[in-house]
């Protein structure tokens, strides 16, 4: 990813400047920001029923590094229950078990299994991982631990934070950073403080690197579909100019006996020319006479398709799905209205600055109705539309091309006749005139010849007149077979390079995530340092995530929504009230303009409650989608029964000044999402990402308890914490005592199937 490619004549950026300062490219397509892009042949998050344990770990860490921590947890276990358990993937495991969680968050459930992890632990080799996993329980053990009775607790505090600093502070940088990042709430003031500078710099190297600002825009662009070939169509010539030919050949062939004999009565020399001149000369003026006329037609017929439109799929009558009598379906009109969408908006972005837009907009009035049609009739509804979208912005910069080059309102295909069919035609008409006269000169009975001449005359006519069907029919093959296969041969060679261009440049998930924290990290560090709030002044904090206004949208197969633009909100929990930053982020950039502050006290949060407010209904057999809305009643308005229910959910702040902040689930109906893709998932995938899960528990626990709830929550979780420790303790000992010494494999070795004796 050294340099950017670029190749004369398709360029992947929209003419007007850098992509993600456009709405060109990708999900932005035709306007339709709000529409989105699933990369559903990306599969980095799918996991088979039948995945080794280590493809599970494998799938678990890309999960963890996307910020998507319960799934991330989730596979990383099932890899640890089948039994694989080194040190890198316990520790990947207490990552995915607390990641960017607090104390308060922790259930008996996670403190039971980082038990059992820290018993796995047990005396594993102390490599980089084995000791970064040590570090997690030293901070776990450290943020739940009570002080002893001779020691105050802010003796007790400088004690660890020392300790946990130091132990953070020997681990590799890879490591220490990871440890920061995902066990942030657990940090204590003093680790904080000496680790500032560190994170500081972490933040600064990594939150821009490796060319985010030109990669990111390519992360909304469609998986682009690969380009179809216009077929030629084969028009069968009709019974009546088969009857032609036919009988004009009868009719030459009479004339030939019947003239014959009065020619070669006195001069054989002489008539012998006269009928090949005749025959010669009338076959060649009929074969070139027919490609020079189909080709003077063509040319007109070519005049009134640039000016009435004859897109290369309906221009002799051809029937395509959707044409009938009952007119196109539902999902082909949502398919073509998309596809419409899509080239207006690349056809708007081709005008320069100082150019007629108005002009060129009337000029390629035909050429987008054309590229629409032939765009519908080949792909229909079958396809993703937005697949198009690099077509389409090719046809349109081919098409700027030729307007600029005052090309644009010439002959479409080839126009001229070529020489050497002129001088076929004209040579075959003097052939014809010199067989008349030789004939008639040598002619024993004048009248005779020329009532053979005129049986000639007809039956060429006729003749011709078949033949110029023939001929017509396979001259307008192989030129609509030339003019497609060219077609198809660029827009092939444009698309190898695009396809390549895209898996070459574009970022995966788990980058987008992770450039997505750190601009959480970044921008909440800017939010306490203009608040002036010390670590131990915050009593938990955490991040909202909305799509900003007009943003791209675009995902992988069962992974988060991305957005190009960020509503990014960071709640605050101090001791007097809470501290609300938002800030609209320009994702390529990392940049925003400015941010808005607000705060309130605990006691005025009223409710927090989830407003599921629409659903979405899917015809099954048109495959389109209406949103509706339920009525107070709880009523549809809609018929329900006919499709596929999804909820679409906000959660709902009410304050006592009658003021309510509403931050939205995203619901997937902006994407597409692929057959394989469970949206209950989905919905609760979008959950996690956007925060909105830890918004809904902190907020309704707090709307219920104020304040007091951090300090009981934490105090419970201590006790839990304890009493958790302590059974797991005594499974061990049991467990240790009940194995003899020379029975199977147990505990950790058991997980890898190692040989006790080969660590003895």
């Amino acid at each position: 990813m050294n340099g950017t490619p670029h190749r004369q004549g398709f360029s992947p950026w929209p003419e007007d400047g850098p992509v993600h300062q456009s709405a060109a490219p990708g999900a932005s397509v035709g306007g339709q920001q709000a529409v989105g892009v699933n990369h559903g042949t990306v599969t980095q998050y799918v996991v088979h029923p039948d995945a080794t344990p280590q493809e599970r770990f494998g799938k678990g860490r890309l999960l963890l590094d996307a910020g998507l921590r319960a799934r991330a947890e989730e596979l990383i276990g099932e890899a640890v229950a089948q039994r694989l358990s080194g040190t890198e993937v316990l520790y990947r495991w207490a990552l995915a078990i607390v990641s960017r969680r607090a104390v308060e968050d922790l259930t008996t459930d996670d403190m039971e299994k980082l038990h059992t992890l820290e018993h796995l632990l047990g005396e594993r080799p102390a490599d980089s991982y084995g000791r970064a996993a040590r570090v997690v329980l030293l901070l776990l053990n450290e943020a739940f631990g009570q002080a002893p009775a001779d020691v105050g607790p802010d003796e007790l505090a400088a004690r660890r934070g020392d300790a946990a600093a130091t132990a953070i502070d020997s681990l590799p940088k890879a490591r220490r950073v990871e440890v920061l990042d995902h066990l942030r709430h657990f940090l204590s003031e003093i680790v904080r403080e000496r680790l500032d500078a560190a994170e500081a710099d972490d933040i600064r190297a990594h939150r821009t690197d490796t060319r985010r600002a030109e990669r990111v825009p390519l992360f909304f662009e469609p998986d682009p579909l690969p380009p179809l070939q216009v077929p030629a169509v084969v028009i069968p010539v009709t019974f009546r100019f088969k009857a032609m030919l036919g009988f004009g050949v009868l009719l030459v062939l009479s004339g030939l006996v019947t003239g014959a004999p009065t020619m070669f009565r006195d001069s054989a020399g002489s008539a012998l020319a006269a009928l090949l001149l005749l025959v010669g000369g009338g076959a060649a003026a009929t074969w070139f006479g027919v490609d020079r006329s189909w080709r003077r037609g063509r040319a007109r017929q070519e005049d009134v398709w640039r000016a009435n439109g004859g897109p290369a799929t309906r221009r002799y009558g051809q029937a395509y799905p959707g044409s009938g009598p009952g007119g196109p379906s539902p999902a082909q009109l949502a398919f073509a209205g998309t596809v419409d969408r899509i080239i207006d908006g690349h056809f708007a972005r081709q005008v320069r600055s100082g150019e007629d837009f108005d002009a060129w907009w009337a000029v390629t009035a035909v050429p987008r109705a054309d590229l629409l049609e032939e765009l519908s009739d080949m792909y229909g509804p079958g396809n993703d539309p937005y697949g198009l979208d690099w077509l389409i912005r090719k046809h349109a910069q081919d098409t700027a091309g030729r307007w600029r080059a005052g090309l644009l309102t010439g002959g479409r295909w080839r126009r001229d006749v070529p020489l050497v069919v002129h001088a076929g035609y004209f040579g075959g008409l003097l052939a014809l005139a010199g067989g008349v006269l030789t004939g008639g000169s040598a002619a024993a009975d004048p009248v005779a010849f020329l009532q053979a001449l005129a049986v000639w005359a007809l039956g060429g006519y006729l003749g011709a007149k078949g033949a110029a069907a023939f001929r017509g029919e396979q001259l307008r093959r192989a030129v609509d077979r030339e003019e497609f296969r060219t077609r198809w041969e660029g827009e092939q060679q444009t698309f190898v390079e695009w396809r390549a261009f895209l898996d070459a440049h574009q970022p995966h998930d788990w980058e987008m995530g992770r450039w997505l924290n750190y601009d959480m990290r970044h921008l909440r560090r800017e939010a306490l340092h203009h608040y002036e709030l010390r670590p131990h002044q915050i009593v938990y904090d955490f991040f909202v995530l909305e799509a900003g206004e007009g943003a791209r949208r675009a995902k992988v197969s069962n992974g988060p929504v991305r957005y190009s633009v960020y509503r990014i909100r960071l709640y605050v929990m101090t001791e007097r009230g809470i501290r609300l930053a938002t800030w609209t982020v320009d994702f390529a950039e990392g940049t925003h303009h400015g941010r808005s502050d607000t705060s309130q006290r605990y006691e005025s949060i009223s409710s927090v409650k989830v407003d599921r407010k629409s659903v979405q209904l899917t015809d099954r057999r048109s495959g389109s989608r209406q949103a509706v809305t339920v009525l107070p009643d709880g009523s549809i308005r809609g018929n329900a029964e006919s499709g596929e229910l999804t909820l679409s959910e906000e959660l709902v702040i009410e304050r006592d000044s009658s003021h309510e902040t509403r931050l939205r689930v995203e619901n997937f109906t902006t994407t597409e999402q692929s057959s394989a893709e469970d949206l209950s998932h989905l919905l609760s995938l979008s959950q996690e990402a956007s925060g909105i899960s830890t918004a809904s528990r902190i907020l309704v626990a707090v709307a219920a308890e104020g304040r007091e709830w951090f300090d009981e929550q934490r105090r419970r979780n201590s006790r839990r914490f304890a009493e958790t420790k302590e059974r797991s303790a005594s499974a061990a000992r049991v467990q240790r005592l009940s194995t003899p010494m020379s029975g199977p494999a147990t505990g950790a070795q058991a997980l890898e199937g190692r040989d006790p004796a080969a660590d003895a």
